[in-house]
């Protein structure tokens, strides 16, 4: 585990100097190191001193956050980009004044990232992940305890979890949730997402997401004990957090093409917004429908 934290770290420290210069993937990658230190942190409380650790989760959920402004926005410029380019080759040294606004926005939040990175916070932070990896926080059930017969409770644990959430999806009622059943560019408050309600099957995917991940990130710090076992729960996790991911990442992108269809005066413009929202409609609800199966697809973890 100890070895799983300092690489996550280094990998911070890595890829500071180049998220503060945007270069390609490098928020990305320093987003990831973050949500699998914090991701460790929580999933592995039960052999963790949680007087040193758990202060550093609202101070790594906050970076994770900054770095997020940056990477949703990055994202989004570059599958709108690509689509844009797809739809209409012959426009595309024609920036539309919707794509624009996008690179506007991901250049302020670089800005604000930035502005983070210098913060007291942030080298407090960092500060604090270096004491964790040089004074390792094992605790509780860590001591006296053999990592092979501790380990795979722990992430035992992760997947019950994820089977839990997973299933608050069938649970919720589709009655009551707007979904992408009759979603439409002009739907409003009446388009997909919009309800994020406790009984909304989306806020029940994007759950379902985030427990995946974990369920990952516990399984991947558990591979050099476990081995192949613990590779393969990693395995289904990333399956099912890449297909809920395609689902939420459409649902998003139809967020922001809504707004862009309701600024849009001409003609031509909403045209392609509409063509553009239709493909990420399709592509959401193949994801979606794809998820019974995969989920049914996944072994538990056999340790």
């Amino acid at each position: 585990m100890v070895a799983y934290l300092a690489a996550q770290v280094e990998a911070i420290l890595r890829y500071d100097p180049k998220a503060r210069l945007a270069e390609h993937d490098a928020v990305h990658r320093m987003r990831v190191a973050v949500r699998r230190t914090r991701s460790a942190l929580q999933s592995y409380r039960p052999v963790l001193d949680r007087d040193r650790t758990d202060p550093l989760g609202p101070e790594l959920k906050w970076l994770a956050a900054e770095l997020g402004a940056v990477r949703d926005l990055e994202v989004l410029r570059m599958r709108f980009a690509g689509r844009w380019l797809a739809l209409a080759p012959a426009e595309a040294g024609a920036e539309p004044a919707w794509l624009a606004e996008i690179a506007e926005r991901e250049r302020s939040a670089y800005r604000g990232l930035n502005a983070a990175l210098k913060e007291p916070r942030y080298f407090a932070l960092l500060d604090a992940l270096d004491r964790l990896v040089a004074d390792p926080p094992l605790a509780g059930r860590a001591s006296g305890r053999k990592a092979r017969k501790e380990l795979p409770r722990l992430v035992e644990r992760a997947w019950r979890r994820l089977e839990r959430t997973y299933a608050t999806i069938g649970e919720a009622s589709d009655a009551g949730v707007a979904g992408l059943a009759g979603a439409s560019l002009a739907g409003g408050a009446d388009g997909a997402g919009a309800a994020g309600g406790a009984h909304d099957p989306d806020t029940a995917r994007h759950d379902t997401r985030k427990a995946a991940k974990r369920a990952r990130y516990a399984a991947e710090l558990a591979v050099p004990v476990l081995g192949a076992p613990a590779s393969a729960v990693a395995r289904n996790a990333r399956r099912l957090q890449e297909t809920l991911g395609g689902y939420q990442d459409g649902v998003i992108a139809m967020e922001h093409l809504r707004a862009a269809s309701a600024r849009t005066r001409d003609a031509a413009g909403s045209f392609a917004l509409g063509v553009l929202y239709g493909v990420e409609h399709c592509e959401a609800e193949r994801a979606r429908d794809a998820l019974p199966g995969v989920w049914e697809s996944l072994d538990r973890p056999a340790f």
